[in-house]
C-alpha cells in the first residue's frame, strides 16, 4: 500500500505548527541562499579569478555528486527514516557552500562543491518522506504549493537583495553571505529532524504505522505506473525548466537581440506571477486530479512556447516584447500547476516502506535532465532558426499531455482494482491478480 494519504475525514485546511515552523525556517534558508548561489559564478570568476572552465568543472561536481548519493540518501531515508537523512543532507550543504566561499585554493572550491551535491542528494531524497510524517491530515497537494511558493518569494526575494546590495566583488563581505547561508542550512536541518523525530511519536503517525515489508530491489523503475511519473519529471525539466533557466536567455539575448534588461525582466516576471498565482490555484484546483492538472500544464506550455516562436518571427519590437511577457506569465501558471500535481503523485504510488527510494528516483531523474538540458538547448539555438527551438519544445510538451493520458488510465485502473481487491487464493480464476502494491487487472 502506498504512503498515507489524508482521506476526507482527516482532511485539514490548518497547517499544524511543526510545518510552519519548517517553513518559516525553509523561507530563511532560501532566501539565504538567493543572496548568494546566483552571483557565486560572478563571485568565483572575478574575485577568486578562477577560469570558466574550472567553474564548469565545480557545477558539474555539483550535479554528479547528488546523482552518485541520491540512491544512498532513499536508502536511508527508508531504513532510518527522514529526520537524519535531512538533517546530513541540510549540514553538508551549508558546510559545502561555505567552503566554496571561503577557500583560498581551487581543489577547495572543488571539494565544497562535491560536498554541496552529496548534501543536495540526501536532502531531496528525504523531503517527501518529511513531508509525508510531519503533514498527517494535510493534502499533499497544499504542502507542496506552498514550498514551491515559499521557494520561490525566498529566492527571489535573496536575489533582488543580493542585487541591490552588490557585494559579489566585496570578498570579505560576499564570505560572510556564504557563512550566514551555511548558518541557515543548519538551522534548517536541525528543524526538519526535531519534527520528523516529534512527528514519527505523534497519533496520527502511530496509526499509520505498519511491520515494515521486503522491498524489490530498483522498486521504482520496475513499477510501470511510477516510469510514467518518471518520464513526467524528465519530460518537464529536460524541455521546460532546464531551457528556461539556459537557451530561452540566450535565444532571446543572441537570437532576437534584446537587452539583458530585457531577458531579466522575463525572469522576475515569471517568479512575481508564481508568487501571486500559485495559493489561488491551489485553492482553485483542490478538486481537480493530479493527472488532469499535468495535461493543463502541456496545454499551456504549449500556448507559451507558441509565443516563443511567434515572437521569433515578428518584426515588430512592441509586438515582440507582449509576446515574451506573454511567455513568462502562461509558462509561469503551468509551473504552478506542475507543482501541485508531481509530489502528490510520488506520495499516492510510492509503498509507504519505499518512499525514500521513489523520492531519491525522482530527484535523480531531475539533476539528470536538468544537466542534459542546457548542452541540448543551447546545441538547438545555435545550429537551427529561432522559430524551431520553440517547435522542438512544444512537440515536447505533447508527448507530456500523452503521458498524462495514459497516466490517467493507469492510476484509475489501479483505482478500480483497490476497491475491489481480490487474491488468486481468494477466487480462483479472477481477472484481478496482485501485483507489487495494488491489485490489478489482467486480461
Amino acid at each position: 500500500m502506498g504512503a498515507p494519504v489524508a482521506t476526507d475525514s482527516t482532511v485539514t485546511t490548518a497547517l499544524p505548527a511543526r510545518l510552519k515552523t519548517f517553513f518559516g525556517a525553509f523561507l530563511f534558508s532560501c532566501f539565504c541562499t538567493g543572496t548568494v548561489v546566483p552571483f557565486n559564478v560572478i563571485y568565483l570568476s572575478d574575485v577568486r579569478q578562477y577560469s570558466v572552465g574550472f567553474i564548469g568543472v565545480a557545477l558539474a561536481a555539483i550535479a554528479a555528486a547528488g546523482l552518485c548519493v541520491n540512491p544512498i540518501g532513499g536508502i536511508l531515508a527508508d531504513r532510518r527514516g527522514p529526520a537524519p537523512v535531512s538533517f546530513l543532507g541540510a549540514v553538508l550543504q551549508g558546510t559545502g557552500w561555505a567552503i566554496i566561499g571561503l577557500a583560498p585554493r581551487p581543489w577547495l572550491t572543488l571539494l565544497g562543491a562535491v560536498v554541496v551535491g552529496a548534501g543536495n542528494g540526501l536532502f531531496h531524497s528525504a523531503l517527501t518522506p518529511f513531508f509525508v510524517r510531519a503533514a498527517h491530515g494535510v493534502p499533499m497537494k497544499r504542502v507542496s504549493a506552498i514550498r514551491y511558493w515559499i521557494s520561490n518569494v525566498g529566492a527571489g526575494g535573496g536575489a533582488a537583495i543580493g542585487a541591490l546590495l552588490g557585494l559579489q566583488h566585496d570578498t570579505r563581505s560576499f564570505e560572510l553571505l556564504y557563512v550566514v547561508n551555511a548558518a541557515s542550512f543548519a538551522l534548517l536541518g536541525i528543524t526538519m529532524a526535531l519534527i520528523a523525530w516529534g512527528a514519527r511519536a505523534t497519533p496520527e503517525a502511530a496509526t499509520a504505522a505498519s511491520p515494515p515489508k521486503p522491498i524489490v530491489r530498483f522498486a521504482p523503475y520496475r513499477d510501470s505506473t511510477f516510469r510514467l511519473v518518471l518520464a513526467v519529471q524528465f519530460v518537464t525539466v529536460l524541455f521546460g525548466f532546464a531551457q528556461a533557466d539556459s537557451a530561452v536567455p540566450v535565444l532571446v539575448s543572441d537570437r532576437l537581440h534584446q537587452s539583458l534588461l530585457v531577458v531579466g525582466g522575463m525572469s522576475a516576471l515569471n517568479t512575481v506571477v508564481v508568487v501571486i498565482a500559485q495559493l489561488p490555484l491551489t485553492r482553485w484546483t483542490a478538486n481537480v486530479t493530479e493527472t488532469v492538472l499535468l495535461g493543463v500544464v502541456g496545454a499551456l506550455w504549449t500556448i507559451a512556447y507558441g509565443f516563443g516562436c511567434v515572437a521569433s518571427v515578428v518584426t515588430s519590437t512592441g509586438l515582440r516584447l507582449g509576446l515574451l511577457a506573454g511567455f513568462a506569465v502562461v509558462f509561469a501558471v503551468g509551473e504552478c500547476l506542475l507543482s501541485l500535481s508531481v509530489m502528490p503523485l510520488v506520495v499516492r504510488l510510492a509503498p509507504k516502506e519505499a518512499l525514500g527510494r521513489y523520492s531519491a528516483s525522482m530527484a535523480m531523474t531531475f539533476a539528470g535532465a536538468f544537466g542534459l538540458g542546457p548542452a541540448a538547448g543551447l546545441f538547438i539555438v545555435t545550429a537551427m532558426p529561432a522559430a524551431m527551438f520553440w517547435v522542438i519544445l512544444a512537440l515536447a510538451t505533447l508527448i507530456l499531455m500523452g503521458i498524462a493520458v495514459q497516466l490517467h488510465g493507469r492510476i484509475a485502473a489501479l483505482d478500480y482494482a483497490g476497491r475491489h481487491r481480490r487474491t488468486a487464493e481468494d477466487v480462483p480464476g479472477s481477472i484481478y491478480s496482485v501485483s507489487g502494491r495494488y491489485a490489478t487487472i489482467s486480461r
